[in-house]
């Protein structure tokens, strides 16, 4: 398994050192493909007598989640910014450099 992982990486870094393309615009080509391949089976299974495709579920979120994610993300922008103070004074030049 180690081995087929180092070959294959070994691959990927030929081709992409050869094509002189980066990884993000591969990927984002990839997944742009994907999606219109997806859209053109949804068409085609709603307009032809294929297999059903499936409901999508609702998605909710609650308003306990909510609250807990905005508190949670406030306590961590507020120590991000109590560092940042902390730098700007020079009270703490260990976390500047």
């Amino acid at each position: 398994v180690s081995f087929g992982i180092i070959v294959i990486a070994t691959i990927d870094w030929l081709i992409f050192e050869k094509s002189r393309l980066l990884l993000l615009p591969i990927c984002s080509d990839v997944l742009l493909i994907s999606i219109v391949l997806l859209f053109i089976y949804a068409n085609y299974a709603a307009y032809g007598n294929s297999r059903q495709l499936g409901t999508l579920p609702e998605l909710e979120m609650s308003e306990e989640m909510v609250n807990t994610t905005t508190a949670s993300l406030c306590v961590k922008i507020n120590n991000v910014l109590l560092m940042a103070q902390d730098m700007t004074l020079g009270n703490d030049s260990w976390i500047f450099f």
